[in-house]
């Protein structure tokens, strides 16, 4: 079994990213932006694991106050 090319990681890795956002951005995704998310996360075990990193990343990254917001 080969392992995948960077390419190939950085590319879900950055599409990972993209949907994290876009979904913390709009709060609620249509319907079709939902199945759009589904297919790509089912395409490649990959794009599960970069998603969940990326979710973890985004959920970790929001428990730490900017700057100007600290106490």
């Amino acid at each position: 079994m080969s392992q995948p090319s960077v390419s190939s990681t950085s590319t879900a890795w950055q599409t990972a990213v993209s949907w994290v956002m876009r979904e913390h951005e709009l709060e609620d995704l249509d319907d079709t932006q939902r199945q759009a998310l589904q297919q790509w996360l089912q395409a490649d075990p990959a794009h599960l694991a970069a998603y969940r990193e990326a979710c973890s990343l985004w959920l970790a990254l929001g428990f730490i106050p900017a700057p100007g917001e600290r106490g």
